[in-house]
């Protein structure tokens, strides 16, 4: 019984490890490939919701381990993956994982990227929405943003269906 679960740990790590290797590719082909990388970067939440499903701690490790990798790879993206790609990752694995009802689930997921993005807006002061958007505070762009950051995790939360759907051997 003990060498199960030690061998389930060590596969679990194997699994998070891999998951975080391919998160921070993701996550810098926008600044590997342009403008195609650019599609291709929002897909970095997938792994890390992923594996958030299966498990919330290997979810934070395997998220802090793709803040590391980016850190070697892709310095310029530290600012967008902790606090939009991969926040969004964690708060839908986690809602998932709990909660019963499709619609916290989502609104789980648009709060916390809502919150992420309004953090690096407006506290880092990182134009993440391009120079347009003012440092002060904007209701309308926060109605917009809020509007956009429910209906992103929504998009998410289907995809997310559908992949379990189509994939069950993927969440075992």
């Amino acid at each position: 019984m003990m060498m199960k679960k030690h061998l389930n740990h060590h596969l679990q790590l194997i699994h998070a490890a891999i998951l975080s290797a391919i998160a921070a590719i993701l996550q810098s082909a926008g600044g590997f490939v342009p403008i195609v990388g650019l599609l291709i970067s929002p897909f970095a939440t997938l792994p890390i919701l992923l594996i958030t499903i299966n498990s919330f701690l290997y979810g934070m490790m395997s998220y802090f381990t793709t803040i590391v990798l980016l850190m070697f790879m892709q310095p310029s993206e530290l600012f967008i993956f902790p606090f939009t790609t991969g926040l969004l990752g964690l708060a839908l694995g986690v809602g998932i994982k709990l909660m019963k009802r499709k619609i916290s689930i989502i609104t789980l997921g648009g709060l916390v990227l809502f919150l992420g993005i309004l953090l690096l807006i407006y506290v880092i002061k990182f134009p993440i929405l391009g120079p347009s958007v003012s440092a002060g505070m904007d209701w309308r762009m926060v109605l917009i943003l809020i509007s956009f950051c429910w209906l992103y995790a929504y998009i998410w939360v289907l995809f997310t269906q559908f992949l379990m759907k189509r994939f069950k051997f993927i969440m075992r």
